[in-house]
């Protein structure tokens, strides 16, 4: 099961390393500029995880609710690696300081949407077919992707997120095959992941492709968030107040 859910997995991967992002990074033309967005666009979609991981235990019935502990587990030891982003960013001269009242783009958000739909609306075993691709890829490629970061100027102090994910999601594949092993109990179960490993792996080529299209966004990250109240208010729609209804 384990063998069949890699091999389909991996054949679904064309779209992700044929794409322009991986291409220019293996050729050397991706800029530090798109590195910074990938920084940045990693902070929003990593920030939501631990949680979105604690909503499929949420939805676990039967004797799969018994995943729930490593789960948890799973969740502390991820929860706070957005911040190791954001802090790649400031050693890379940048004043994040707006970038946590900020949105991602459509398509990161498309990719995490993706994996809490199977959750809510479909099977939430499936979601596991989204840690799988984002544990697997680091695991698998992290240190080529490493190298070609290097190749291309990216200094060591800016990249304790990718290196600290190629190291440690080797471990955590070892928990996800144990969290598939107790968890997938039919046929359904096991096409669940599958098409959400492989829904994932395309949705991640789109993240990357969002981020290529998005290099001409302005760079004052210290006011996303000043920019977006502004924006907010223009709509007729101001923010909430802290302490509303209360």
């Amino acid at each position: 099961m384990i063998d069949r859910i890699k091999k389909e997995w991996e054949a679904s991967l064309g779209d992700l390393y044929q794409g322009d992002f991986f291409r220019r990074l293996v050729e050397g033309s991706l800029t530090l500029d798109h590195y910074k967005i990938l920084l940045r666009e990693i902070y929003y979609n990593v920030r939501e995880n631990p949680q979105s991981f604690a909503l499929m235990s949420g939805h676990l019935k039967g004797n799969k609710r018994d995943l729930s502990p490593k789960i948890f587990r799973h969740c502390l030891a991820e929860y706070g690696h957005h911040n190791m982003a954001l802090d790649d960013l400031r050693s890379l001269g940048e004043d994040v300081s707006g970038i946590p009242a900020g949105r991602p783009l459509p398509t990161t958000e498309a990719m995490l949407a993706f994996a809490i739909y199977q959750v809510q609306h479909s099977n939430p075993v499936g979601y596991l077919g989204y840690i799988y691709h984002l544990e697997m890829l680091p695991a698998g490629k992290g240190e080529s992707i490493l190298k070609a970061l290097t190749a291309m100027g990216v200094p060591a102090t800016a990249m304790t997120f990718l290196d600290e994910h190629a190291k440690v999601d080797v471990t955590h594949t070892k928990w996800l095959e144990g969290y598939l092993l107790g968890s997938l109990e039919t046929e359904e179960d096991i096409q669940a992941v599958i098409h959400c490993a492989k829904g994932t792996a395309r949705l991640h080529a789109l993240m990357l492709q969002g981020i290529l299209d998005d290099e001409t966004r302005a760079r004052d990250w210290s006011s996303i968030g000043k920019r977006e109240t502004r924006a907010a208010k223009a709509d007729g729609n101001p923010p909430e107040k802290k302490g509303a209804g209360k």
